[in-house]
């Protein structure tokens, strides 16, 4: 009826087998995790170099994706422009301090 023979052989393999793929699995899981690891560190950095980019904070950065900035349109926004001679900071608007002007009082 049934051939046990293999079912037996394939019991005797596994004291074997059962490790090596144990071992097999935790290779791989710690290979995956570090390859994310490695992965989130690279892209970190790179975020970190990016963020150095002052071209949003410029006198001369218009805002508009024709051209960039009116001194260097080509390497605006681009790593070149991290240490860009030309930088200017923006002139923001002072604002109003005097809270009395925006105060109406009804009477009546």
């Amino acid at each position: 009826m049934f051939n046990l023979i293999p079912l037996i052989e394939a019991f005797k393999l596994q004291p074997v087998t059962a490790p090596l793929c144990f071992v097999t699995i935790c290779t791989l899981t710690v290979l995956l995790l570090w390859f994310i690891w490695s992965a989130a560190r690279i892209g970190i950095a790179n975020l970190k170099r990016l963020h150095q980019i002052p071209c949003a904070n410029c006198r001369f950065f218009t805002h508009d994706y024709r051209i960039k900035c009116t001194l260097h349109p080509f390497e605006a926004l681009t790593e070149s422009a991290i240490n860009c001679s030309d930088f200017c900071l923006k002139k923001r608007p002072k604002k109003n301090l005097d809270f009395t002007s925006s105060i109406t009082l009804r009477v009546g």
